[in-house]
């Protein structure tokens, strides 16, 4: 797993109720993670479990418990960008099963496993280049590498590592971090790796499944799937608005649209497009009253934002009739080359100004 980002602030706007829901929301299902883990040797966490701008003492202590739960499975952490040694939000984590690698390449050995365990922590928030350029490979036993680094072919201030690079490292099996989407499980040489993506969705720019990976990983074999993890999940969703619908109408598509992507507990971002009524002017009421419509046909949505990229549709005649107007909306009828679009969008946003006034 990778990229928990306990604490961190979320981007979807939640209010103060709201977002601790969510943060609890976030540890209970960490727990249930934690039970999972038991029955494995070992839980490897390619870095930014923590926000260490943002972290709470009780979230510290928190993950101090859950750890202590599971002294059977050996726990490997590698400090990320968000969670640099230098935050000092992993002093007080290690135990006997609980291993924090430092900020220079190291390994622990498992000989009960016949594995060895590689891994760099970040020192500080920026680190712009790999640290290391080979593994002291264990010839025998299956050899893991837990790095949180940013897979690019130019520069990264996020430990960039080239593809070759990664290829020529021999690991069996290479647990990444810092990407926050899955990547599905690769091959570079000999080595198979993997970005699991955010561990739970913070906002609107994570939306869909999150989760983990689990399986078996042995020398020269990984045997790995991704595990979502239960609960809420962020969707945006577009919803083309036809000037002939009523209100009534559009939130009842509005719902349906959502319910075919997620569950009633989701979260949702609706951005409107297309025509709306013309007799729709007043762009917040008419927001307010779909809000409004879909807490009647749908009371289950955990969240929902509306954002309304619509425009009025403005009858030809309503233009004719005010001189104000038809001037205004002669202006744009020869826009130049390459301007059309920007020149349709002035246009209708300026006629819509005008004519909620007139």
């Amino acid at each position: 797993m990778a990229d928990v980002h306990f604490d961190t602030p979320f981007s979807a706007r939640f209010d103060e109720r709201q977002a601790r829901m969510r943060r609890n929301e976030m540890k209970n299902e960490f727990s249930a993670l934690i039970r999972q883990a038991a029955a494995a040797d070992l839980l490897l966490i390619a870095g930014d479990l923590f926000d260490s701008s943002y972290v709470r003492e009780e979230t510290l202590a928190f993950v101090r418990r859950k750890f202590d739960e599971i002294p059977q499975t050996e726990i490997f952490i590698t400090a990320g960008n968000h969670d640099p040694l230098s935050s000092g939000v992993y002093a007080s984590l290690e135990n006997v099963h609980v291993h924090v690698f430092p900020k220079e390449l190291a390994y622990f050995d498992l000989p009960e496993l016949e594995t060895r365990v590689h891994g760099i922590s970040f020192q500080e928030p920026h680190m712009e280049t790999l640290g290391f350029t080979s593994l002291d490979l264990h010839p025998d036993w299956c050899n893991l590498l837990v790095l949180h680094g940013d897979i690019t072919g130019g520069e990264s201030m996020y430990r960039p590592i080239r593809m070759q690079e990664l290829a020529a490292l021999g690991a069996d099996y290479i647990a990444l971090g810092h990407i926050h989407k899955y990547s599905g499980v690769q091959r570079a040489g000999g080595s198979f790796y993997a970005y699991p993506g955010v561990w739970k969705g913070r906002g609107f720019d994570e939306c869909g499944d999150s989760g983990v990976l689990a399986g078996m990983v042995s020398k020269g074999l990984a045997e790995l799937s991704f595990q979502p993890t239960a609960g809420k999940r962020f969707f945006h969703l577009e919803v083309s608005c036809q000037p002939e619908q009523s209100v009534q109408e559009l939130a009842e598509q509005i719902a349906e649209q959502a319910l075919s992507m997620g569950g009633e507990t989701d979260f949702y971002r609706v951005r409107l497009v297309g025509k709306r009524g013309a007799n729709l002017w007043n762009r917040e009421l008419w927001v307010q009253e779909i809000e409004d419509l879909l807490l009647q046909v749908q009371k289950h949505f955990a969240y929902l934002e509306i954002e309304d990229d619509t425009a009025v549709e403005i009858p030809e005649s309503l233009i004719a009739a005010n001189p104000l107007v038809r001037t205004f909306a002669e202006c744009f009828e020869e826009p130049p080359e390459g301007e059309e679009e920007l020149y349709t969008m002035a246009r209708e946003i300026g006629l819509e100004a005008l004519i909620e006034k007139v």
